[in-house]
């Protein structure tokens, strides 16, 4: 690439004989916009900058065939920065980094596994994205403590477990959706807030509706909480069939898990929206309901606490009954591993819906989970009688 020339070079000794220029030339606008896209780009943050947000927001409502030609050369540049061979119809375009808190808060919101778990950006040794079969190294130490040391003596060996957490091919979560011609004209920046929203709510019920499931992880399908193979069951004593009193539960969360897990950042508890409500009508000795809405995760947005500890809700978790597997007690960052292979992208479709005056969006966002370590959590469970 030829060196970039600033149309701001300062004045030396020899120049000053020269006319300034009174105006910058729209090449030499352009080139110094080229080398900010360049330094943005090589600095990691291509995505972030307006130029790139400003083309992505035209594709969206005008498609390749829309765009100009520096336009198209930042989205293209995108493409070159995945390693990608197509672009357009055959392939997508990273959501602007702008657009991404959007995307990612909605997710949060949606999937109690998202917004709780460890997030592992999977990348080759090159640093680029894979959803190649892969392995997170992961450990269990809750049952060793360190000794008493004496003079000459050896110190006690306690090894610690290690294990692999074995991820197949990531497949990603797909979102398909149509809007009217008219709408992909007048929405303006509207479209991308709105469409990043969207897509990122639908990812999140997907992945939430998969993760707290009995899923094995098999064919690309994250495992679910509610793995046979996952965490322990601890069953509530009798009395605490379709309801739960305000002693078996403090029991239940506070002796089913190791208080390591339980006083550490990204302690949680994850039930349905039924359960959470009759947990509000619970009420502790002070005569006053067990469930406080006093912690702000994140993003500021306001979250329940019952006894101390945060509580998400899924709308997958099974309601208050007989032997009902009802709520995860435990601590996520250290229990579940949420795979991501770089940024969610879109495509535009121009012609498959154009009889009906439409035009189609795909999103595409490759996601995997895992449990990692099964002493971080216990799944709590209904009383027979």
């Amino acid at each position: 690439m030829p060196p970039v020339i600033s149309p701001y070079k300062p004045r030396t000794r020899e120049s000053r004989g020269a006319v300034p220029p009174l105006s910058l030339s729209r090449d030499a606008v352009r080139t110094r916009s080229e080398q900010t896209r360049i330094e943005s780009r090589d600095a990691g943050d291509y995505r972030d900058t307006l130029e790139y947000r400003a083309a992505f927001g035209a594709y969206l409502r005008r498609g390749l065939d829309g765009l100009t030609g520096f336009q198209r050369t930042a989205l293209l540049e995108d493409v070159e920065h995945r390693d990608q061979s197509t672009a357009g119809s055959a392939g997508g375009f990273a959501v602007p980094a702008a657009y991404m808190d959007d995307l990612v808060l909605s997710m949060r919101y949606a999937s109690a596994v998202f917004a709780t778990s460890r997030h592992w950006d999977s990348r080759t040794p090159e640093g680029k994205p894979t959803g190649a079969a892969a392995s997170f190294p992961a450990s269990t130490d809750v049952a060793n403590a360190a000794a008493q040391g004496a003079e000459n003596t050896a110190p006690t060996q306690a090894d610690p477990v290690f294990t692999q957490v074995a991820f197949g091919s990531t497949l990603g979560y797909q979102v398909s959706q149509r809007a009217s011609i008219q709408l992909d004209v007048d929405a303006s920046p509207a479209l991308e807030v709105s469409l990043s929203r969207i897509i990122g709510e639908r990812i999140g019920r997907g992945f939430d509706r998969d993760s707290v499931s009995t899923s094995t992880g098999a064919s690309g399908v994250p495992q679910g909480l509610l793995s046979a193979s996952g965490f322990a069951t601890f069953q509530l004593p009798s009395g605490n069939t379709s309801s739960v009193s305000f002693a078996s539960l403090v029991d239940a969360v506070f002796s089913s898990v190791d208080m390591a897990y339980m006083r550490a950042p990204g302690a949680c508890i994850i039930v349905a929206p039924a359960t959470l409500a009759a947990f509000y009508k619970l009420t502790g000795t002070d005569n006053l309901s067990i469930v406080q809405t006093a912690w702000a995760d994140e993003s500021g947005a306001r979250v329940p606490t019952l006894l101390g500890i945060p509580v998400f809700v899924s709308r997958q978790m099974l309601a208050l009954g007989a032997n009902n597997v009802f709520a995860f007690v435990g601590n996520l960052q250290y229990g579940y591993v949420t795979r991501i292979v770089g940024s969610p992208e879109v495509i535009r479709l121009e012609e498959r819906f154009a009889d009906s005056l439409q035009v189609g969006f795909i999103g595409l966002y490759r996601l995997d989970g895992r449990i990692a370590d099964k002493s971080a959590g216990v799944l709590l469970q209904n009383s027979a009688t």
